[in-house]
């Protein structure tokens, strides 16, 4: 369970620094959004920030999860939340499968399935 962990948080870490480098301005938008913008607008910086926050609970679930990190929630809640990232992962990937940018297609859905699949090994085990 340490592994996969460790495997999805890294593969979150990946995705949130490109998303990093997005809000901040860099034109690497091939990566996302079917690749329609090569810098983000405005908008689209202001959800990729929410996509942050939100990547950053799945690794700290994960890491709990993995018991690298505690969390002060309860066991629970921490399964459940594990669940929820686990199934927005999940959407994430088939979404960039289904992309008609190329660079996006290849190298997000590798990174979401790699972190969907942690998310959903590590709930699935966290329960015995």
């Amino acid at each position: 369970m340490v592994v996969f962990a460790w495997i999805g948080s890294l593969s979150l870490l990946i995705i949130n620094a490109l998303y990093i480098l997005l809000v901040l301005g860099f034109p690497y938008g091939d990566f996302v959004n079917n690749g329609k913008e090569k810098v983000l607008s405005t908008r689209s910086r202001l959800i990729h920030v929410g996509l942050i926050l939100v990547q950053l609970g799945a690794i700290l679930v994960l890491l709990h999860l993995g018991h690298v990190r505690a969390l002060p929630f309860s066991v629970s809640l921490v399964h459940t939340l594990c669940y929820i990232f686990a199934s927005l992962m999940t959407l994430e990937a088939v979404s960039n499968f289904v992309s008609t940018s190329k660079k996006e297609k290849v190298y997000m859905t590798t990174l979401s399935v790699i972190s969907a699949a942690c998310l959903w090994l590590s709930a699935i085990s966290a329960i015995g």
